[in-house]
């Protein structure tokens, strides 16, 4: 879904959407892959299903505050490493947010044509959703939620338009008419 945000700047999305989610999806899974078969090479079996270890104790023990995650005992070149690459991990899906909003609102306001969101179809100077992207922070601002109701909105969010486009894939599975080499009605279920 990161690419769907961004696809109004694309040369020709329909090709390019579904070889860039296939892509996406390949690569990820190869990554994946990779991790589970280099953490099974390098945990031992007992280590490997307990997520908590101790440090000194041989992997185990009973002391909370020395308790670390497991897998940070083989981040290299420190144990921090597992954590900083987890905030920025969350922080990149938030910027990813943030910058994918005003686009989506913009692209709605060009094409369903209400009346009322007309003016934040224009793009700045530089192409930019700029009207968007103030209307998008103003409502952010005048809401000014608390960070952990924030997160609820907005997986919520997330989920029923994960949702909206699996109904509107396994849809077009039943149209006659309707042929893509990259498409089958199993696509759409969730």
């Amino acid at each position: 879904m990161a690419g769907i945000n961004r696809s109004g700047d694309l040369a020709n999305p329909q090709k390019s959407l579904p070889l860039g989610t296939l892509s996406a999806i390949g690569a990820t899974s190869l990554v994946y892959l990779t991790c589970l078969v280099l953490f099974g090479a390098t945990f031992d079996n007992l280590f490997a299903r307990d997520r908590w270890v101790t440090p000194g104790a041989g992997g185990w023990g009973d002391s909370v505050f020395r308790r670390h995650v497991a897998i940070t005992t083989i981040a290299w070149p420190h144990m921090n490493v597992f954590f900083i690459g987890a905030v920025l991990a969350a922080v990149g899906a938030a910027t990813q947010a943030l910058v994918g909003a005003p686009r989506i609102l913009q692209a709605v306001a060009q094409g369903a044509g209400i009346t009322g969101l007309a003016p934040f179809a224009r793009t700045s100077a530089r192409g930019g959703p700029l009207r968007a992207l103030m209307l998008t922070a103003g409502i952010r601002m005048g809401i000014n939620l608390s960070t952990s109701s924030l997160w609820i909105i907005v997986s919520t969010c997330f989920l029923v338009s994960y949702g909206a486009v699996n109904l509107a894939s396994l849809s077009q599975s039943y149209r006659k008419t309707y042929r893509c080499k990259y498409h089958h009605w199993y696509v759409g279920l969730p």
